[in-house]
């Protein structure tokens, strides 16, 4: 039984385990897969594979507590999707990666999260969102001396400013950038755009001499585009403007990727929620392995017990009956032991008044004068008394009271090896069951004699150490 239930358990437990990683396997997975998914994003025409690496990545780490981790995860997503011009997708993985991110508690990367809500939130033209989450970005990335985070910060918000038309608020940006972190090739192209339609054009020309990029630069075209829209000169503006729609035109533009990405994402959720099915319809069969388990090890332990409970009663049943037959078997005994007493007693008695005539004689001859009735006692007692006193008549007594008295001259000549002929010839006499008158007959004692003797032979008995002692001398009388 104890071996069937070790197996059953052990089925239970490791049914229960199946489908499930370990929180350390689950991130060493996600680590892995988020490498390779930001490895991957780095090569030409590879950020399909590298999006499905990273929302294999994603699943891993939705599995383990590491949350900086998961941020950094979904922060690789949303930028993968807002360099494929999707600001929507990437608004909300950067969600996403902000809710971890706050519960890691890892400032520097909670204000990166912010920075990308900012970001998608500007590529959904949504600039008052995006200025509002990006300036305490700056301001933390100000205080906290990082300047590439500030770089990013001011010029979003620069660009949200030239975006909802308030150029005068992104000049203003831009200069502050360029004093403390300094601008860049594009943050340069979108100051000179701004100045040219705020029409502070004397600054448009200043900032315009010192670009050393090539004529045909899509960029510089844009903002020198916008200036001689605002100034009117229609030839200047057409050569810029064709500038312009060829390098829209020649930029590399990785369409296929771009739209593979969503069809990635669907499928990948396809087969996650498959598995999860799956995985669902699994744990579901262990449940139901697990929970038949358990009644099966609840019937085997019940039975067990039932089991156990019957077998309690029967032995106590037959305990009782034991202990009744004991009971009884005692009472018998006991009542046998005293039959016997009472036998050995009413034996002992008979044994003892075989010798009552013979006392009767003793006692008449001592009472009676020096008669002719005497002497014919006197004839029988001498008669008997020779029977008696030969060495065949005291073995036969001895063995008498041997058999009748639970073999007591046997015990006495073996406790007290010591004891003369005389004194045990004495102590025969005596248990017989001779009058003191007829043992004087026997011995030639006198009575006073005589009853000296027996005291003298209860203080021997009594200071011999023999074990029962206190038996002879209580046959003494």
């Amino acid at each position: 039984m104890k071996r069937l239930l070790s197996i059953i358990f052990i089925a239970a437990l490791l049914a229960s385990c199946t489908g499930n990683l370990s929180k350390r396997q689950a991130e060493e997975l996600a680590q892995t897969a988020y490498s390779e998914g930001d490895s991957l994003l780095h090569q030409a025409n590879k950020s399909p594979e590298g999006l499905r690496r990273l929302l294999e990545a994603d699943t891993y780490a939705q599995q383990c507590d590491n949350d900086t981790l998961k941020a950094q995860i979904l922060y690789s997503i949303a930028g993968l999707y807002y360099r494929h011009h999707k600001p929507g997708d990437a608004l909300r993985y950067y969600g996403r990666a902000l809710e971890n991110a706050l519960a890691s508690a890892n400032e520097r990367w909670i204000q990166k999260c912010r920075l990308g809500l900012g970001v998608a939130s500007h590529g959904l033209n949504q600039h008052e969102e995006a200025i509002e989450t990006l300036t305490p970005v700056a301001g933390y990335a100000r205080a906290a001396g990082d300047d590439a985070l500030l770089q990013y910060a001011l010029s979003f918000i620069g660009n949200s400013h030239a975006h909802a038309g308030r150029y005068d608020e992104a000049i203003n940006t831009f200069r502050t950038m360029q004093r403390e972190v300094g601008l860049g090739r594009i943050d340069s192209c979108i100051l000179l755009y701004s100045l040219a339609k705020a029409h502070r054009f004397d600054e448009y020309l200043e900032l315009d001499r010192t670009f050393t990029l090539p004529a045909d630069n899509s960029q510089l075209a844009f903002a020198r585009e916008a200036y001689y829209e605002e100034i009117g000169d229609k030839d200047n503006l057409y050569v810029q403007s064709e500038i312009v729609a060829n390098s829209i035109a020649d930029t590399f533009y990785d369409s296929y990727n771009d739209g593979i990405l969503n069809s990635v994402e669907q499928h990948f959720n396809t087969e996650q929620e498959l598995k999860t099915r799956q995985l669902e319809s699994q744990r579901t069969l262990t449940w139901v392995i697990s929970v038949a388990s358990l009644i099966i090890i609840l019937m085997i332990v019940v039975g067990a017990l039932l089991y156990h409970r019957y077998r309690m009663r029967l032995k106590d049943t037959e305990l009782q009956l034991a202990v009744t037959q004991l009971r009884e078997i005692t009472q018998a005994e006991s009542l046998s032991a005293q039959r016997n007493r009472e036998l050995r007693s009413d034996i002992g008695d008979l044994f003892k008044n075989q010798w009552s005539t013979l006392n009767v004689l003793c006692n008449e001859y001592f009472e009676k004068g020096d008669t002719p009735l005497r002497k014919t006692i006197l004839v029988e007692m001498e008669r008997e008394i020779k029977r008696i006193s030969e060495p065949a008549g005291m073995r036969h007594l001895a063995e008498a009271l041997d058999r009748h008295f639970d073999n007591i001259i046997t015990r006495l000549r073996e406790q007290i090896p010591n004891l003369s002929e005389k004194d045990l010839a004495f102590l025969i006499f005596s248990y017989a069951g001779f009058s003191p008158r007829a043992i004087c007959l026997f011995s030639g004692y006198t009575l006073k004699y005589y009853y000296k003797k027996r005291a003298v032979m209860k203080e021997c008995l009594a200071a011999s150490g023999a074990p029962d002692a206190q038996l002879f001398i209580d046959f003494l009388g």
